[in-house]
């Protein structure tokens, strides 16, 4: 049973609505045929009123001619002024209109046979033998309405008498009913066959369209479903289309890829994490293990020393594992402020200072660098980078570290006089546990939490290219979103472009 909201039903009626529209339109006009006369004659009588307040006026007759051919016009009537001896002294004829429903009315409707006002006016009496002209001298006014001989014009007039300077006048308006609607009208039982029959046809259009889309939405639907039981699978689903629907596949393809991809970092992350902390916990287990029998004092102080270095280190490897782990979801429980990356920097650099006093080490800030991020993450992340930066300078090596203002963000080149890194390497000192430190230490997740938390600020990292070859130690390029400024924020709400 299809819902009611179904898209396979919705088909139906937009096929259902399309093929009865012309016949509801007739009926809509037909209802308001009944009210068409009255608003005709008002109009007639307002156009007639209006060209008297121009003819009354002191305005020279050419303005009047450009005042008569306006209110014609806006109108969509003839208008004429008749004088005392029957001559017809303005005759502006707007009565069939210029717009563009005109237009389209000629395109669609002509031709045809219903009458024009000009045909209607062209079978009466001269202008000055009408009736309506009569009364209006007799009795100040005249106006009605009246079909053509084969019903299939309505025109309604007004005259009204007016007094002018030198003489009598009298104002006579004109308006008929539009053809298109007329002809339209003339065609409903045509229509309705018509509409009988594509009633048929728009049904099976719609069950044919409803089932075209429908179809590959509720396979997807299954394949969808069907990797959720009974265990979840990442296996791509498999439409063969080359539409929306097919690129709706394609989408959750790449989300799926993208989650086997997260549940494959996870089991690596796991991976390392078990691999790392095997070498602690067997040293604590043979400690353990030693313990049982008799030791005398100098080899307990050493299984004492092994268990303490081993219980620390296994400490230390899960608080950093959790902290990249942290850093690697987004950061997404962690306090943003407002943070200053000037005095962070030149703090790092004068502890490294410290713990390297046969280096030489620089620092070139401005004097603020404010950013949005949370302030813990930032420093360990900056303490990583200087720090592999100086383990690799060595002895009288020279660590430098440059902040540039880069459009939308800070750039933090971070440069060392080490023997740089290569090329085929610059990718991989990024990964978990990856290290050339040889024998120096480390536990290679520092640049690999450097990266997850530049990436949680909305940055990035990279291994530069050597500034020169004279000086081919490795650089590092760290970028920052900054804070903007007030008028910046403005700026991007209003669609403006920021300039760096």
């Amino acid at each position: 049973m299809r819902r009611p909201r179904s898209l396979w039903w919705r088909a139906i009626f937009v096929a259902l609505l399309v093929a009865c529209a012309p016949m509801v339109f007739i009926w809509v006009s037909n209802l308001t045929d009944a009210t068409v006369g009255d608003q005709m004659l008002a109009e007639t009588e307002d156009a007639t009123a209006r060209v008297e307040q121009v003819l009354t006026s002191r305005h020279n007759r050419a303005r009047q001619k450009i005042e008569l051919e306006g209110i014609a016009r806006s109108a969509a009537v003839r208008v004429r002024v008749v004088d005392e001896a029957g001559e017809v002294v303005h005759d502006i004829d707007h009565d069939l209109g210029d717009g563009l429903m005109t237009a389209l009315a000629g395109l669609f409707f002509a031709p045809d046979d219903a009458p024009t006002l000009a045909d209607y006016d062209a079978d009466l009496p001269l202008i000055d033998k009408r009736l309506e002209i009569g009364m209006a001298r007799a009795r100040g006014s005249a106006g009605g309405c009246e079909h053509s001989p084969a019903k299939k014009l309505l025109v309604c007039h007004h005259a009204r008498r007016v007094g002018l300077e030198d003489g009598t006048v009298v104002i006579y308006s004109q308006e008929s009913s539009r053809r298109a609607i007329r002809a339209l009208y003339d065609l409903r039982y045509q229509m309705l066959k018509l509409t009988m029959f594509q009633v048929g046809f728009a049904v099976l259009l719609g069950v044919w369209l409803g089932w075209r889309i429908v179809r590959p939405i509720e396979t997807l639907r299954r394949q969808v479903r069907a990797r959720t039981q009974p265990r979840v699978s990442t296996q791509p689903v498999h439409i063969d289309r080359d539409d929306e629907i097919g690129d709706l596949a394609g989408a959750f393809n790449e989300l799926l890829a993208a989650l086997r991809q997260r549940n494959d970092d996870y089991q690596s992350f796991v991976e390392d994490l078990a691999h790392e902390m095997k070498n602690p916990v067997a040293a604590i287990r043979v400690a353990s293990e030693r313990l049982d029998g008799p030791v005398d004092e100098q080899r307990a102080k050493r299984l004492s020393r092994v268990l303490k270095d081993s219980s620390q280190r296994l400490d230390d490897l899960v608080t950093r594992f959790l902290e990249l782990a942290r850093a690697e979801a987004g950061l997404k429980d962690a306090a943003r402020e407002r943070v200053d990356l000037s005095p962070l920097i030149r703090a790092l650099v004068e502890e490294l200072s410290a713990r390297f006093p046969e280096q030489t080490h620089h620092a070139d800030v401005p004097d603020e660098a404010w950013v949005i991020g949370a302030p813990s993450q930032l420093e360990t992340a900056l303490r990583n980078l200087l720090n592999n930066a100086a383990d690799f300078a060595g002895d009288g090596g020279i660590v430098r570290v440059l902040v540039l203002h880069d459009g939308p963000a800070f750039r933090i080149a971070v440069r060392d006089s080490g023997d740089g890194v290569a090329p085929e390497d610059r990718e991989k000192v990024f990964e978990r546990f990856f290290t050339r430190r040889s024998g120096r230490g480390g536990t290679g997740l520092g640049l690999a939490m450097t990266r997850a938390v530049v990436e949680a600020h909305g940055g990035s990292v990279i291994v530069a290219d050597p500034v020169d070859d004279d000086a081919p130690g490795a650089h590092f390029s760290v970028s920052l979103p900054r804070e903007l400024t007030p008028s910046e924020r403005r700026s991007i709400r209003s669609g403006g472009r920021m300039r760096g």
